[in-house]
């Protein structure tokens, strides 16, 4: 969101009351997106034998990341549920009299937007992890007591 509407938004008192009341859920998410980037580059880390200092910046980018993945299946979510909604409004009627327009107004309005979102989550989410892997540094290479590299095999 850009900095100007944020600061509209939380110049008005409505908003800005639901955010607080919002705020320690959204802490506590964000701390466990954290809390599982850190698992995943941790185990990584520890496989290739990488300080886990060195994979900080990655963790943070890869929460960031994720962040603004769930927060445009949020805002997808509220645009397919009002669109579906208004579609078995338009369609059905508010409160449709026969079987076959309950069923019908419940599958435009209740069944349909969880699927469209369904895809598109996934959509967000392969998009996200293949955009941002976790970019795992490479160990120092190791070295003989004299001083010098080791060779290898191929070199």
């Amino acid at each position: 969101m850009p900095p100007v509407a944020l600061l509209l938004l939380l110049t008005t008192a409505g908003p800005r009351k639901r955010l607080r009341a919002q705020f320690p859920r959204a802490t506590l998410f964000l701390a466990c997106l954290v809390l599982l980037c850190a698992a995943h580059g941790g185990f990584w880390a520890y496989a290739v034998g990488v300080p886990f200092f060195r994979l900080v910046p990655e963790i943070l980018l890869a929460a960031y990341f994720l962040t603004g993945a769930v927060l445009l299946t949020f805002a997808a979510r509220v645009a397919l549920r009002g669109l579906g909604g208004w579609l078995g409004n338009r369609g059905f009627g508010p409160s449709p009299a026969g079987q076959a327009g309950r069923v019908g107004r419940a599958l435009v309005a209740d069944a349909l937007p969880p699927l469209l979102l369904g895809v598109l989550a996934l959509a967000y989410l392969l998009g996200t992890l293949y955009v941002h892997r976790l970019k795992i540094p490479t160990r120092p290479p190791r070295r003989r007591p004299s001083g010098g590299p080791t060779r290898t095999l191929t070199s």
